[in-house]
């Protein structure tokens, strides 16, 4: 599973995965969803480090600036 489709899928069962200003990854949400997906969300953190960021890249970058 890719990083962006573990975002796609764990967003769809509720939970949040958010960028914190040291660079790592929150996971909020029902903890037995959480306790769930936490051991792929760990495992693949590295690369949904770099999926979160892209996406907040895209939403801060200047329009006509592609």
């Amino acid at each position: 599973m890719t990083p962006a489709t573990i975002i796609k899928e764990v967003m769809a069962d509720g939970v949040r995965l958010a960028l914190t200003p040291t660079g790592t990854i929150k996971a909020t949400g029902d903890r037995e969803v959480l306790d769930r997906w936490l051991p792929l969300i760990r495992e693949n953190k590295p690369g949904i480090v770099v999926e979160r960021q892209e996406a907040a890249n895209e939403i801060h970058k200047p329009e006509g600036d592609e």
